[in-house]
């Protein structure tokens, strides 16, 4: 078998290369030198630090440098520009810092007709060599500059400014510098972990994140950066696209297995240029489809394998789609060295942001760090405000402009670029009216603002109109856009938009894109505009995106619907938004669709009302109420209103599909706070339609819904009658013919809420079946929403037949699910069953503090009709650690609410846990005995055999330490006389095991 050594054919091809370009054959020169840099595949055992193998890996790659520098010659030389452009980026990638090869790149891209990128390569250059080496570029690359601009000479003042205004070193700071360095230091240790750095705008998280970023990357580690914006709404994934683009990732996305190349092609859909052979991806449909998409995009960051820093500025604006994949991240491998630094304003997020979900969370599982920036004091305050001017800073100056700044960094850093405070005399009273001034944290001060104003007043006519068109974008910006955007021509542009850098407007943010400085120029920028001015720079931006991604405007939808809707034209922006919920759809990204869906709404509201008007309402109405139930959950206010403006649009279309729609969700919606009224017209309604259409579906939903109305109001027979006929409408033939997902899934619950009838009505055996047959059918289906509802009835079912063995295992299941799908309903409720298993297995102090976490989340989504059920769990708990007094409160609150919700299929089980808490309590017997008769009286009346059975039993226990056997025995007998199954669980062993006692 042929064997061969890459370093030795290397060697070879390279020599081949030398000696070809000695000969002076271009043609077969450039061939060689192809053969030998494409046989070059990175650094000699990168791993390895052996120091026999440094100088061998150090000359291997200056041998590889040397080559494809000859290559860039020799491309250039056969004015085949794209290719030297190609080689020459290839050899920056290698060797970031040669600035001869900038001032080549910058010539090629000259010579190739493209001087903006020509500019962009020089700002590169420039912004590279300063953070690195604290140097401008040398008077060759500034001349190169200048030539490029056709200026006179080379612009040394304006570049020394930049190069001085962009050498601010990190000021204070140190205590918040040393907890990101621990962190860091854990998370290179194999523990995952985000550090989210809070604080106001403008206080210097950005910059506290940059100074991190450097950090690592001057030690050659992974590492990725991205932001979000304020305005308008990206693509779901967006900063996650960003990351999977980065360099350090390169590598890791050609080593991809196709399986997982498939999912990363619906956020990277380059990788189909170089591997059109792939499958393209599947829509994702449903959520469950999101496991595997989530492991591709886990996959190619984790491949790495070596320490990695993700920076994520902004994350109060980040799409929710990225917050859900990021603890999954975090958790995918949980020895991964992984940090993530995630910059938030905390002002811009409320209780209801899915942030605030997700950082409680994280908090609680111990994977998150928050690290708060106040304002910089006096002192620090001086020492940046010497460090950005050029001009001393007396103690009065400091003074003055302290009390006007407050120590934000960013008002420190503008007023002294502009010299605001030049002719102000150092006494205090010279600045009354900034004294004691507050600084809003969402808005910037007057004083700022007009300092702001003042920079961009001195800008060029032509500068000042980039300058607000890209306010306009509300985003980073390509020179692309903008120059679809203006009228501008390209040398004038190229002129203003480094204007723009040179003044420090804005900033490169990668090689193709700008942005801001920071956020508050481009509000500036933006509400300098008339509102006219504004309306129609939207319309030429929308335009503009139309043009420039006319082959894959899926991408910028969102954007397009956005400047559409701001310039007036609301037909466009009514297609682009309803284009772009269809994009959010096929991502499974909920959050993002219910925006565009929010925003398709509103425009439609101003339309006239047409019958195809009305039917795109309905659509989007119930579209709107689909999403929410999954994102907000199932008794989200809104939901009504959504709900009864579906029905009656579809009243009037006739349309019973979207008519029965719209029932069930005003039937799911009331149900959560037991209006058994309504959902009891609401039932008719649907049976009627069934009735009508003759539809099996229509009919066992019907049925399904009024059987769990019935269950809640303690009527288990009729409940168990609507149950076992909804599961026999599904026959076999409809399963055998309609076996699709959304066909089978209505049955999972059904099946659930007929075993957890049949366990009340005292046939545990049957009950188990039916459990274990949802069950089953659940992980066919493999739909997460069916899965926990499934693995959560079996919880139930567990605890009801006090088989509390079974737990941790049903318990892990249903963690798994929801940490991954972040169900609201399904996470408030794994914290209450985590809490409770904690109490059960001896620590009750945390296990009944998470128990009132999850209930106290319970009742913040409005979910009521299991309420009473899941707080006596909390009664129980409290029962355990001995806290008889909070645990009677309790119940004494559930007797109440059981009565005014009239949501009674618990209320005998609660009535016989009182009578048991009074006992311990030290209350008078008959009061205990009057509890467990009520209890008794109660389930007899709901035909609650077991709940009949347990409140006997207590009973009977209750009169045999009084000596009342004669009366204990009957009773106890009776019910137990009445079961013909399910010997084995522990209710009927008690029973069982307190008559043969009493016999004695």
């Amino acid at each position: 078998m042929e064997c061969a050594v890459d370093v030795e054919v290397f060697g070879t091809a390279a020599t081949a290369a030398a000696a070809a370009v000695g000969q002076e054959n271009a043609i077969v020169a450039r061939a060689e030198c192809v053969t030998a840099v494409e046989l070059y595949r990175g650094d000699l055992l990168p791993a390895c630090y052996e120091e026999w193998l440094l100088p061998e890996r150090e000359r291997l790659r200056q041998t590889f440098l040397e080559v494809l520098q000859q290559l860039v010659v020799l491309c250039e030389n056969a004015r085949d520009y794209p290719s030297a452009i190609h080689y020459a980026q290839r050899f920056l990638r290698a060797d970031p810092l040669h600035e001869t090869t900038y001032r080549r790149l910058m010539r090629l891209h000259a010579l190739n007709g493209d001087p903006a990128s020509a500019l962009r390569t020089y700002h590169v250059c420039a912004t590279l060599l300063d953070r690195e080496l604290g140097v401008e570029p040398n008077q060759d690359t500034q001349d190169a500059y200048a030539r490029l601009l056709k200026l006179e000479g080379p612009p040394a003042d304006r570049v020394t400014q930049a190069s001085s205004a962009a050498r601010e070193r990190l000021v204070g700071r140190q205590a918040e510098w040393a907890a990101l360095q621990t962190q860091w230091a854990k998370a290179r240790k194999g523990y995952p972990h985000l550090c989210c750095i809070v604080g106001e705008a403008g206080i210097g998280k950005s910059r506290l994140a940059e100074e991190m970023l450097h950090w690592v990357r001057q030690q050659g580690i992974a590492h990725a950066h991205t932001r979000t914006y304020a305005a308008g709404r990206a693509l779901s994934y967006a900063p996650v696209t960003d990351w999977l683009r980065a360099h350090s990732f390169e590598e890791a996305r050609r080593q991809l297995s196709e399986v997982w190349l498939i999912e990363a092609v619906r956020l990277l859909p380059e990788i189909l240029v170089d591997r059109p052979d792939l499958p393209r991806p599947d829509p994702l449909t449903e959520s469950w489809q999101r496991q595997r998409f989530f492991e591709a995009l886990a996959r190619i960051i984790m491949a790495a394998n070596q320490p990695i820093l993700l920076v994520l500025d902004d994350l109060q604006w980040c799409d929710q789609e990225t917050l859900e994949w990021l603890p999954y991240l975090l958790r995918f491998d949980r020895n991964a060295r992984l940090l993530i630094v995630g910059t938030l304003r905390p002002e811009e997020i409320d209780a209801n942001h899915p942030l605030t979900a997700l950082l409680l969370n994280l908090r609680a599982t111990g994977y998150l760090t928050e690290i708060e920036l106040g304002p910089l004091d006096i002192a620090e305050t001086a020492r940046l405000a010497r460090q950005v001017s050029a001009h001393s800073i007396d103690a009065g100056y400091a003074r003055h402009l302290y009390q006007a700044t407050e120590g934000n960094p960013f008002f420190v850093v503008e007023c002294m670029r502009t010299d605001a405070f030049s002719d102000v005399a150092p006494d205090e009273a010279s600045l009354p009216m900034l004294e004691n001034a507050a600084l809003p944290s969402t808005r910037l001060p007057p004083t700022v603002h007009a300092i702001i104003r003042r920079r961009l007043a001195h800008l060029s006519p032509a500068a000042l109109e980039l300058a607000s068109i890209a306010g306009v974008i509300g985003r980073s910006f390509t020179f692309n856009l903008l120059a679809e955007t203006t009228s501008l021509t390209e040398d004038t542009l190229v002129r203003a938009l480094d204007e723009l850098w040179q003044r420090r407007i804005v900033r490169v943010q990668d090689a193709t894109t700008y942005d801001f400085s920071h956020d508050q120029i481009r509000a500036v920028a933006y509400d300098d505009v008339s509102p006219v001015r504004q309306r129609r720079l939207h319309h030429q931006v929308a335009q503009a995106l139309e043009r420039l991604h006319r082959d894959g405007i899926d991408e910028v939808c969102g954007q397009v619907a956005a400047h559409y809707e701001l310039a007036g034209k609301n037909d466009e922006a009514l297609a682009y938004y309803r284009q772009a919920a269809a994009v959010a759809n096929r991502l499974f990204a909920c959050a993002e669709s219910i925006a565009y869906m929010t925003k398709t709404l509103s425009i439609l509201e101003t339309s006239p009302p047409t019958p195809a008007r009305n039917e795109l309402k309905l659509d989007a109405l119930l579209h709107l109420g689909q999403m929410l139930h999954i994102v907000k959950g199932f008794a989200t206010p809104e939901l009504d209103s959504i709900f009864q403006q579906a029905r009656a649009l579809a009243l009037h279309s006739s349309h019973h599909g979207k008519l029965f729609s719209a029932l069930e969700g005003l039937h799911v919606y009331w149900r959560q706070s037991c209006r058994w009224l309504i959902t009891t017209a609401l039932e008719a309604d649907m049976l009627k339609i069934a009735e009508q259409t003759q539809d099996a579906a229509y009919k066992r939903n019907a049925l399904r819904y009024k059987g769990v109305s019935l269950f809640h109001q303690g009527q288990f027979g009729s409940a168990c009658d609507c149950f076992q006929h909804a599961i026999a409408e599904f026959d076999s033939q409809a399963r055998s013919t309609t076996g699709a997902a959304h066909e089978l899934s209505p049955n999972v619950t059904t099946l659930c809420r007929l075993a957890q009838t049949l366990l009340l009505l005292g046939y545990p055996a049957r009950a188990h079946v039916h459990q274990d047959t949802a069950m089953a059918l659940a992980r066919q289906i493999a739909r997460p929403l069916e899965r926990v509802i499934a693995v959560e009835f079996a919880i139930w079912a567990a605890h009801d037949q006090r088989q509390y063995d079974e737990l941790p295992r049903l318990l892990e299941e249903h963690s798994a699910i929801v940490d991954q799908y972040q169900f609201p309903e399904y996470v408030a409720s794994s914290m209450m069953l985590r809490g409770f298993l904690l109490a059960h297995q001896g620590a009750s102090g945390p296990g009944i503090e998470l128990m009132t976490q999850g209930l106290a989340a319970w009742r913040a989504f409005g979910i009521q009709h299991f309420l009473p059920y899941v707080s006596s769990w909390l009664a129980e708990a409290y029962g355990w650690s001995d806290r008889f007094a909070e645990g009677l409160a309790l119940l004494d609150e559930l007797v109440i609410m059981v009565e005014q919700l009239g949501n009674e299929f618990w209320s005998a089980e609660i009535l016989r846990l009182r009578g048991e808490f009074l006992l311990e309590s030290g209350a008078p017997v008959m009061e205990a005995e009057e509890a467990y008769r009520n209890a008794i009286e109660v389930a007899h009346r709901q035909d609650a055999r077991l709940l009949e059975l347990r409140a006997t039993v207590s009973l009977a226990r209750l009169l045999a330490v009084q000596g009342r056997h004669a009366e204990a025995t009957p009773l106890l007998a009776a019910i137990y006389a009445w079961f013909s199954e399910g010997f084995d669980c522990p209710d009927l062993q008690e029973a069982r095991f307190l008559l043969a006692r009493l016999s004695v």
